[in-house]
C-alpha cells in the first residue's frame, strides 16, 4: 500500500510539475527541441488528443523533431497521433497512419530501450495491428522498467479488453486508475471499465463506469453509445433515449445501418473476433431499445 501511495503521488506530481514547466518554457523566446515536446506533450493530454487545441500541440512535437530528430519524448507523442484514431477507427487511412506510428516509435526505442514510455507506446501500436500478444509482451517489458506506469497498466487492461478476458481487463484498469488517479487519460480508462462490464452483461456496472467517463469528458461520443445500450438493455427508457441523442448528435450516426457500417474490419485474431463480435451484437441491440432507427 505504501508503494501503491507513492506511485500515485509520483503520477499526479509528474504531470503537474511537466505542465508548470512547459508554461515556464512557453514564456521563453527561444524554446529547446525538449521544452517543445514537454509543451507537445501537455497541450495534446490536456486536450485529450483530439481538436483543433491538440493539433496545435502536435505541431509543437514536429517542431521538436526539426530541432532535434533524435528526441524520444517528441518520437512517442507524435506516434499517439498517427495510432489513436486507428484505435477509435476515425482514421482515413490506417495502413498509412499505423506505418508512421510505427516508426516513431521504433525510433523512440532504438534511441532509449530503457524507456518505459517508450515500451507502452510501442504496446499500443502492436495493438492498433492487431498483434496482441505482442502488444502484452510489450507492455510487460514496460512494466519491468518501471512497475508504477499506468500507461502500461493501462495498456495491458485494453488488450485483455479486446481479447475478451473482461475479469483482467477491469482489474489492470483499476490498478491504473489508482496508480494515477487524475490522469488525462482517465476518460478513456472509464470507458474501457465500461466496455468490459458491458461484455459481462453486468450493465449498472457498465453505466456507473461510463457516467464516470462521460463526467471527465462529456464529448467523447463512444462512451455515450455504451451508455444508451446498457439503460435500454435494463429497462431505463427515457434515460437510454437521452444518451442515444447525445451519441448521435456527437457521432453523426443516426441509423443502426451506419453503426453497422463504422464498425471496424474484423480482428485476424479468433478471440477478438469472437468477443467483438458477440459485444458489438449486444450494443446493436440496446441501441435499437434506445430508439435507433434501422435505416
Amino acid at each position: 500500500m505504501q508503494d501503491e501511495i507513492v506511485a500515485r503521488l509520483a503520477n499526479t506530481l509528474g504531470f503537474e510539475l511537466l505542465k508548470a514547466e512547459t508554461q515556464r518554457s512557453a514564456l521563453s523566446k527561444n524554446p529547446d527541441a525538449m521544452d517543445l515536446a514537454m509543451r507537445c506533450n501537455t497541450t495534446v493530454r490536456t486536450a485529450r488528443y483530439f481538436g483543433k487545441e491538440a493539433e496545435a500541440g502536435y505541431r509543437l512535437c514536429e517542431k521538436a523533431l526539426n530541432a532535434d530528430p533524435n528526441n524520444v519524448y517528441a518520437l512517442i507523442t507524435l506516434a499517439v497521433k498517427f495510432y489513436l484514431p486507428v484505435m477509435l477507427n476515425r482514421s482515413a487511412d490506417p495502413q498509412a497512419d499505423l506505418k508512421r506510428a510505427d516508426e516513431l516509435a521504433s525510433r523512440a526505442l532504438v534511441l532509449d530501450a530503457n524507456s518505459s514510455v517508450a515500451h507502452s507506446i510501442k504496446g499500443q501500436v502492436l495493438m492498433a495491428e492487431g498483434r496482441f500478444d505482442d502488444a502484452i509482451a510489450e507492455r510487460e517489458r514496460a512494466l519491468a522498467l518501471d512497475p508504477n506506469d499506468a500507461l502500461a497498466v493501462s495498456g495491458l487492461g485494453e488488450t485483455y479488453l479486446f481479447l475478451g478476458q473482461y475479469e483482467k481487463a477491469i482489474e489492470f484498469t483499476d490498478k491504473a486508475i489508482r496508480l494515477s488517479p487524475h490522469d488525462p487519460n482517465l476518460f478513456f480508462w472509464y470507458w474501457d471499465k465500461s466496455i468490459a462490464y458491458f461484455g459481462l452483461q453486468q450493465y449498472d456496472q457498465a453505466i456507473e463506469s461510463a457516467r464516470r467517463s462521460i463526467a471527465i469528458n462529456p464529448n467523447f461520443a463512444h462512451t455515450h453509445g455504451i451508455l444508451a445500450a446498457a439503460l435500454a438493455l435494463t429497462g431505463h427508457e427515457a434515460e437510454a433515449r437521452d444518451a442515444l441523442e447525445r451519441y448521435t448528435a456527437l457521432r453523426k450516426l443516426k441509423s443502426i445501418a451506419a453503426v453497422k457500417a463504422a464498425l471496424p474490419p474484423p480482428s485476424a485474431d479468433p478471440r477478438v473476433r469472437a468477443s467483438s463480435d458477440r459485444s458489438n451484437a449486444r450494443i446493436i441491440e440496446g441501441l435499437r431499445k434506445a430508439g435507433m432507427p434501422e435505416e
